[in-house]
Formats: C-alpha cells, sequence, structure tokens
C-alpha cells in the first residue's frame, strides 16, 4: 500500500501503536493530536482508532490528574487545578452534571485537556466523515487494539514486525488503580454529554462486529439545517485555529 496516515485522537490508545510503529519500515505517516481528518489531502489514506466515551472521559481525567505522568508532564492550567481541587475523582465530575451545580461541572469539563475533547473535534462532523469514506481504510477500538493492529498487518498497512508495547509507560497507560469505578448516574450523565460520540461509536462497533472496517458513513449524517450549520461552524473553527498558530509560529520566527 501506499503511504496512510494515521489520525491520533487523544485517549484512544495512539501512543501505544505509535510505538509498535517506531524503528519499522513502514509508509504509515504518524501524526499528533494536532492533526485533524482536514488537515490529510482528499484522496489519500487514513485509520484511525475511537474508545467508548465513558471510559475515554475516565482515561483522559486520570491522565491530566497525573499531569501526564509517567511518560510526559503538563503543569496543570489554572481551570484543571480549581477543576481537581473540585472533583478529585472522574465519579465525582461526571455524577455532578445535569444538578444544581452543573454550571461548575462544565466549567470543569471545558477545562480539562481531553476531558473537554470530543472525536468530533478530529473527524469535524458526520458529513464531513462522510465525504471523506473512500480514504478510510479502517476506524478501529481501542478496546480490541491488539487485534485491531494484527487487521492493520493483514491487509498489508503496517509491517508484520510492528508490535505494541508491554511496558506502561513506553504504551502511556495508566499505572495506579485510584480511580472509584462509574456510578450509574455517572454513566447515564455521561452519555447525555457526549451523545454524539456514543452514537458514533455504537455505529462503529456494530459495524465492526458485523465484520466491516469502516460503517456505512452515509447514514451518519444528520439532517436539517441545524446539522449544518453546526458541521460548517466546526470546520471553519479548525481553519481558524490552525491560520492562528501559523501566523503565531511565523511571529516567533521573525
Amino acid at each position: 500500500m501506499t503511504k496512510v496516515h494515521f489520525l491520533h485522537i487523544g485517549k484512544t490508545g495512539g501512543t501505544a501503536l505509535r510505538a509498535a510503529l517506531d524503528g519499522t519500515e513502514t509508509n504509515v505517516i504518524k501524526h499528533d493530536h494536532k492533526t485533524r481528518l482536514c488537515h490529510i489531502p482528499n484522496g489519500e489514506k487514513v485509520f484511525f482508532f475511537i474508545r467508548e466515551p465513558c471510559s475515554r472521559f475516565v482515561s483522559g481525567f486520570n491522565s491530566r490528574r497525573r499531569r501526564g505522568l509517567p511518560r510526559h508532564y503538563t503543569p496543570w492550567s489554572e481551570g484543571e487545578r480549581i477543576a481537581f481541587k473540585t472533583y478529585p475523582t472522574a465519579n465525582s465530575l461526571a455524577e455532578s452534571l445535569f444538578t444544581t451545580t452543573h454550571e461548575r461541572a462544565a466549567a470543569a469539563f471545558h477545562s480539562i485537556r481531553h476531558v473537554r475533547s470530543s472525536i468530533y473535534d478530529w473527524i469535524i462532523s458526520d458529513r464531513y466523515l462522510s465525504s471523506r469514506c473512500s480514504d478510510i481504510v479502517l476506524i478501529g477500538l481501542q478496546e480490541q487494539l491488539e487485534k485491531d493492529l494484527q487487521l492493520l498487518k493483514n491487509i498489508g498497512v503496517i509491517p508484520q514486525s510492528a508490535v505494541l508495547p508491554v511496558d506502561p509507560v513506553a504504551a502511556h497507560r495508566s499505572i495506579d488503580n485510584f480511580e472509584e469505578p462509574l456510578s450509574e448516574k455517572a454513566i447515564e450523565n455521561l452519555t447525555r454529554w457526549y451523545k454524539r460520540d456514543v452514537r458514533f461509536y455504537n455505529e462503529v462497533r456494530s459495524s465492526r462486529i458485523q465484520g466491516a472496517l469502516v460503517p456505512d458513513l452515509s447514514r451518519l449524517p444528520e439532517r436539517g439545517m441545524a446539522a449544518s450549520v453546526r458541521d460548517f461552524t466546526n470546520l471553519v473553527r479548525v481553519m481558524l485555529k490552525d491560520s492562528r498558530n501559523r501566523l503565531l509560529r511565523s511571529l516567533r520566527s521573525s
């Protein structure tokens, strides 16, 4: 296969996959978190992984609570400091959504990296994803990362020599066990908060069970003016952010 892009959606096993590809001869272009689907040229192949949204929330919350340790270290923002002081566990934050303290909980969600992100920050929208259907070779699932790694080998996307790391630091996996399980209320709230992500995840998971590498994306786009405006706004937001970052880099180098 010619070159293929790996779109790295946060907290979906991408660090482990990148580590598996390190040191191998591969045509895979490994992107960081800043790359979105719209940055990959039309007609060029791409694959990415997603994760059950409640699980992704817990992983993101705990990763930022550790400030990214042990693999990385990124200090808390002021918003994160306040969030973790108010909500010491992922469950306590999730349970506070849609209650009398919803505004405080929502502010915490928007303050914490990974927690505030949606998979749509990378895939842009159902409508845009559908337009790129022919470019996507696989939408993998984090919970079956090893199985999907072998699948990528079988279809010739990655070399047979690629092996997932065992070391939790290399894989950027949690090495602690201080997280209490999510309560039914927390799961209910998170399902409501991440409803678009949940719908997309369920669609992909259902299609994977049936043997499809990519779901029928033509069924995904929401119809109506509101959906179109949201899709367009998200795409414009990404492009404006790119332009701002390019301008900042140019000013720093001048």
